[in-house]
């Protein structure tokens, strides 16, 4: 429901010479309306929601709280049908998934299935042939091996990210912070 307010002078949205004002209107938690849309939207919509709730979990420090939406997405997640939204978004939902996964167990304690979830999105990414796949996995999953103290795999994956150079030069950091030696192989 919208409240229509007589015009001020900073409007939140006009339309036709009425102002919209939709930051004062209460709104539902996110995960108040995710259980409506599963019933009515296609699972694209939905692997989407639940994905965007795991990462969004992830970054603000819920990670107890994104593993299973993380998770669902991934029970969602069909390539037959979800692949192709990979053009759409810029990457694969599923190898992205896989990389805040693997983030998200790292975290939580669980070092083996972050790099069993870790080894995925690469090998996937080079399967489905989509650059912003293979650079978003390369990069995040670097994170999960310089945590694992898998410095060798990160120095020879990020020898990929040329394109990304302030994603390799953070890994860089990463690892000459943990008093690793650091060596890449430029291309010319």
């Amino acid at each position: 429901m919208v409240a229509l307010l007589p015009f001020t002078d900073r409007p939140a949205a006009t339309i036709d010479g009425v102002d919209l004002v939709l930051s004062a209107l209460p709104r539902p938690h996110p995960l108040e309306t995710l259980p409506a849309s599963e019933a009515v939207e296609p699972t694209g919509s939905i692997l989407t929601g639940h994905r965007i709730m795991g990462i969004s979990f992830l970054y603000t420090g819920h990670i107890a709280e994104s593993l299973p939406h993380l998770e669902q997405t991934l029970a969602l997640y069909n390539p037959a049908e979800h692949r192709a939204l990979a053009i759409r978004f810029g990457q694969d939902a599923g190898a992205h998934t896989l990389c805040y996964r693997s983030l998200a167990s790292w975290f939580l304690g669980h070092p083996k299935a972050a790099l069993a979830d870790a080894d995925h999105p690469v090998n996937d990414a080079h399967e489905i042939g989509q650059a912003g796949t293979l650079m978003n996995a390369l990069a995040l999953t670097s994170f999960t091996y310089i945590f694992c103290g898998n410095y060798a795999v990160v120095g020879a994956r990020t020898d990929n990210l040329s394109l990304w150079q302030t994603i390799r030069m953070q890994c860089t950091g990463r690892l000459l912070e943990r008093g690793c030696k650091v060596g890449f192989a430029h291309a010319n």
